[in-house]
């Protein structure tokens, strides 16, 4: 079985491409790794290197809101 005669080679290659992208994409792979196996859901993917870039700001925020030496010294009593 042969394409039809009025397709390029290159269109039928670049068919056939997608037709592998698309099949790779809804395999059972790639929904192993975007869902949890057990419950079905879609497992949130985070990148480690945002996320720690984002918590590093928050705790620089933080302290400099309340960090630093204290403005008087209290005694205990």
């Amino acid at each position: 079985m042969e394409p039809p005669q009025r397709l390029e080679g290159q269109v039928i290659r670049s068919r056939t491409d997608e037709q592998v992208k698309a099949f790779r994409a809804s395999s059972f792979e790639v929904y192993k790794q975007d869902h949890d196996m057990l419950t079905g859901a879609r497992v949130l993917r985070l990148n480690k290197k945002r996320l720690q870039d984002e918590e590093d700001a928050y705790l620089r925020k933080m302290n400099d809101l309340v960090g630093g030496k204290p403005k008087r010294m209290l005694f205990p009593r």
